[in-house]
């Protein structure tokens, strides 16, 4: 088995070759991770040499996708993502509701009743997703902190200006951000997950909350049925694609806000960093 790289062409010899993408012990979030499939997944259609499949057993999101049998069968092998991964589907032709086929086609029944079920239970809505540190569910970090408080502050300007009317759904990785939410008694329809944050990026292979990965994984799926997403710029005026390959793949409306005002912003920018 060797790494699939961008010079894979040079090493065909008339036989299909199976591409599996496997997310065990990643080094990257779900985000780069749907990012980094998608782009693949993309390269491969785009010639008739590659068959393009994902593994998951043994992983982070075990309890949510089925696994592809590749006991026995000549593969090439795509560990998480590669910075140059991007780069792959410059200048082709993509189809992104035939990926999401393929990603949605993977879902172990289990795991489709709970994201139907979840989001039957959010009905209509707009997301919010603020990020305030990959670390933080796990490793105390003094400057998360400072973030933190920021992006409370950054909410409360956030809610001033949108309709009060509306229901809004938050994602994030803060704690405090959700205990802040859950006590807006002026807010009644901003609904908070219950779950603990985590980021799968940062979960040893052998210790990751596997139940909390899943939860993960449904927040990061419901956002397909979003009507709209507004997603907070960081600190470091960095992107999540946490939100953005949502937003990028079921074709959702995406805004940004930098504290001050609100911006839409075109989701395809998540394939040019």
């Amino acid at each position: 088995m060797t790494k699939f790289d961008n010079n894979i062409l040079a090493d065909i010899s008339g036989i299909k070759e199976k591409i599996i993408h496997i997310y065990y012990n990643p080094n990257e979030g779900l985000g780069n991770l749907f990012r980094s499939a998608f782009c693949n997944y993309t390269y491969c259609k785009s010639f008739v040499y590659y068959d393009y499949d994902m593994h998951f057993e043994k992983g982070p999101l075990e309890l949510c996708f089925n696994n592809t049998d590749i006991e026995g069968i000549p593969v090439k092998v795509i560990y998480g993502y590669q910075i140059h991964d991007t780069e792959k589907v410059k200048g082709l032709l993509y189809n992104k509701k035939e990926f999401t086929s393929f990603i949605e086609n993977k879902f172990k029944p289990t795991f489709l009743e709970m994201l139907n079920n979840l989001e039957e239970d959010l009905g209509d809505f707009d997301a919010i997703h603020i990020r305030c540190g990959d670390q933080l569910s796990s490793i105390p970090n003094p400057h998360i902190r400072i973030q933190e408080q920021n992006a409370i502050q950054k909410l409360q300007r956030f809610l001033e200006q949108v309709p009060k009317d509306r229901k809004y759904v938050l994602y994030t990785d803060s704690k405090l951000v959700k205990n802040f939410c859950k006590e807006i008694q002026t807010w009644p329809k901003l609904k908070v997950f219950n779950n603990d944050p985590i980021h799968t990026a940062y979960n040893e292979k052998t210790d990751f909350d596997k139940v909390q990965c899943l939860n993960t994984a449904l927040e990061f799926f419901s956002l397909r049925k979003a009507k709209k997403i507004y997603s907070f710029i960081g600190e470091d005026a960095s992107l999540s694609t946490f939100s953005m390959i949502p937003a990028f793949l079921y074709d959702i409306p995406l805004y940004m806000f930098n504290g001050v005002e609100i911006n839409e912003e075109d989701s395809a920018k998540v394939l040019t960093f």
